[in-house]
């Protein structure tokens, strides 16, 4: 099968303490990556470049915006964040083996979870995908653990559509704590909607991407879905 290349670009920022512990001293942790992930990283001002496979770019993108996200809240240096790369495509690696390679395409995807409106069909692609996609229909609660890019949150959002959409739900509640913000969010300037938006782009990035911006918009200010930290869902009744 051919390989497909691409190319993406992820900017850091500004030159400080969490770029340095990402690109290490003298670009020695770009060298690490590009050997590690198999790709070619060209740094340009604060921006990264990053070119190869499609799996491969996909992988190490994946692994850079986890490693944003620990920093925004945990200091790490350069050789913790090597080593946490060791540790991110450890668990890739394994989660890859967890699935089943003999599993026909077919089979995954006989059971389409949401069209979206540009048309797309969302259908778990792994046998894993498949297996926590039938948790969340069998369990009122179900915890999804893995290492990013691996779909969690999009399948999570998918299913929470399909059901209101089905009417087994009548809203969406879409919460995780603002730890960053050490939770006093009402120390931070505007709506609680706006202060906890920048902790839920994940979240709004698979909303966006399954339905039309305007019913999207129309359905967080009619609170059909509700934008809330964790720390405010204490003493809440849901049913």
């Amino acid at each position: 099968m051919e390989k497909v290349l691409t190319e993406e670009r992820i900017d850091l920022g500004r030159y400080d303490e969490r770029f340095y512990a990402i690109v290490g001293r003298g670009d020695e942790n770009v060298k690490f990556f590009s050997k590690f992930f198999d790709v070619r990283i060209v740094p340009r001002g604060t921006e990264l470049i990053i070119k190869g496979e499609e799996e491969k770019v996909r992988e190490f993108v994946n692994f850079l915006k986890a490693v944003l996200r620990r920093l925004e809240h945990e200091r790490l240096t350069a050789e913790e964040v090597r080593e946490y790369a060791k540790q991110f495509l450890k668990s890739v690696e394994a989660y890859k083996i967890e699935e089943q390679p003999g599993k026909k395409e077919e089979e995954l995807e006989e059971e389409v979870i949401l069209i979206t409106h540009r048309k797309k069909a969302i259908v778990p692609k792994t046998e894993t995908q498949k297996k926590y996609v039938e948790a969340i229909r069998k369990n009122d609660i179900v915890f999804g653990i893995g290492p990013a890019g691996t779909g969690k949150t999009y399948l999570a959002m998918a299913m929470a559509l399909q059901h209101l959409k089905e009417g087994k739900v009548n809203k969406i509640i879409l919460t995780r704590p603002a730890v960053e913000a050490g939770e006093k969010l009402g120390f931070l300037p505007g709506t609680i909607a706006e202060k906890v938006h920048p902790y839920l782009t994940p979240l709004y990035d698979a909303l966006y991407d399954m339905v039309d911006y305007d019913k999207a918009n129309y359905m967080l200010e009619r609170n059909i879905i509700e934008i809330a930290p964790l720390a405010f869902m204490r003493g809440r009744t849901l049913n």
